[in-house]
């Protein structure tokens, strides 16, 4: 493994890039890295009351069941990229708006543990495609949202992303 490129993302993506590298290490072992993220995450969550789905800091924010519910839509997606990209589609993959998929998905109606059981199978599910990708597979480029990725790229997108939130969970939702 190494660590990607400033031409293997986007300047968007750029942050993810950098919390990932920071769990990466200096050897850029972004599989370990998304693994150890799934355990720890679920050392977390598991602990989190059903009651608890529904709470947001603030007013107009997101509610935790929220949250976690954009993690796992947003793992999905960065797994199906890292997918394509992967198998060489050339194809633009499109780009999602947040806010809408958060707004139809009802995850506030599902009970938290489910949310969770459902989150780990999904962070399973993409470690084991990662681990299976052939060694090329990795450099290969592909277009999602407009910008040109890489499936490494792609790939400290997928953990960059979680990382992200699972800060803002831990500092905004967790501390009360």
């Amino acid at each position: 493994m190494r660590i990607p490129q400033p031409n293997e993302y986007s300047e968007f993506t750029k942050g993810y890039i950098t919390l990932a590298k920071e769990l990466a290490g200096a050897g850029g072992d972004i599989l370990a890295a998304c693994e150890k993220q799934g355990v720890d995450a679920e050392k977390i969550l598991r602990g989190i009351p059903d009651a608890k789905g529904g709470y947001a800091y603030a007013p107009g924010k997101w509610t935790l069941a929220q949250v976690l519910g954009h993690i796992i839509d947003g793992e999905r997606i960065l797994a199906y990229r890292v997918l394509c990209v992967a198998r060489g589609e050339q194809k633009p993959l499109p780009g999602y708006e947040q806010d809408d998929f958060v707004e139809t998905a009802g995850s506030e109606n599902i009970p938290f543990h489910e949310l969770v059981d459902e989150y780990l199978l999904v962070r399973k599910s993409s470690v084991t495609l990662m681990k299976h990708l052939p060694a090329d597979a990795w450099d290969r480029k592909g277009t999602a949202s407009n910008n040109i990725f890489s499936t490494l790229g792609l790939a400290y997108v997928l953990v960059g992303h979680a990382e992200h939130h699972w800060r803002i969970l831990k500092d905004r939702y967790l501390q009360k």
